[in-house]
């Protein structure tokens, strides 16, 4: 938990510091625009070790779905920097290895478009199950700091796989399909969570949602093709394929 707050409030850090800069040096609003995508753009960066996600983030987080091209070069120059930064004081981020890299196939292309499909939905479920149940919260408790107090009784079960940054288990996700409820899991813990009060950290959870649900969905995927292509084969092992009764021979 310490974590996560400690990663939320640098990327906050990072797009405050705009606001005076552009005091001391009197500059304008789309200055101070540009400033503040650089210092989100170099936050995310810094934090996640990612230099170009931090870029196209930066770019979009104030405008969902639209991009400033006029702040792609300041973002850009950010969030590089700010990777080199980290690295030469010899921080080190989390290194997922991918055992093997697929080849680029029209099939493995739209896989991709239909898992982001997914994805997004997850993502958008996530958030409004968020704002809903922090309504709600908020209608039922009227006294701010009992709302913690609530969500703190909720998450102190002994499942710590579900109430931290989850990296090991985003690492142990590339090497194969984990339980279905460990999404679950880690979808409802976070999401009340964040909804009692608990502010900080909303990516990281997305990762570990998406990392658990990627597998499943990759498995029932690649099951759901494989059927299709021996219904069309015609193969003796496919649900789809008729039954072919031998006669019974006849008695003598």
């Amino acid at each position: 938990m310490a974590l996560r707050v400690a990663r939320a409030r640098l990327c906050r850090w990072a797009g405050l510091w705009p606001t005076r800069v552009t005091h001391l040096f009197d500059l304008g609003r789309e200055d101070r625009l540009i400033l503040l995508m650089a210092g989100i753009a170099a936050g995310f960066s810094s934090v996640f070790g990612t230099p170009l996600a931090g870029a196209i983030f930066g770019l979009e987080v104030l405008a969902i779905g639209r991009l400033r091209y006029d702040a792609l070069l300041a973002c850009l120059a950010a969030s590089v920097v700010a990777d080199a930064v980290c690295r030469l004081w010899g921080i080190h981020h989390t290194v997922y290895t991918i055992p093997f890299v697929p080849p680029v196939t029209a099939l493995g292309f739209g896989s991709a478009i239909i898992a982001g499909i997914a994805f997004g939905v997850v993502g958008m479920l996530f958030a409004d199950s968020t704002h809903a149940l922090s309504a709600l919260i908020k209608r039922k408790i009227a006294y701010a700091p009992f709302r913690p107090v609530l969500g703190g009784a909720v998450t102190v079960l002994n499942v710590p796989q579900y109430l931290g940054l989850g990296i090991p288990t985003i690492v142990q996700a590339f090497n194969g399909p984990l339980p279905v409820y460990d999404f679950a899991g880690k979808f409802g813990f976070t999401v009340v969570t964040l909804a009692s009060g608990f502010k900080g950290g909303e990516v990281t959870p997305l990762f570990y949602l998406l990392s658990t649900l990627a597998p499943r969905l990759a498995m029932r995927w690649a099951t759901s093709l494989r059927c299709r292509y021996r219904c069309s084969r015609g193969s003796a092992l496919s649900p789809c394929s008729p039954v072919r009764r031998t006669p019974r021979s006849r008695r003598r």
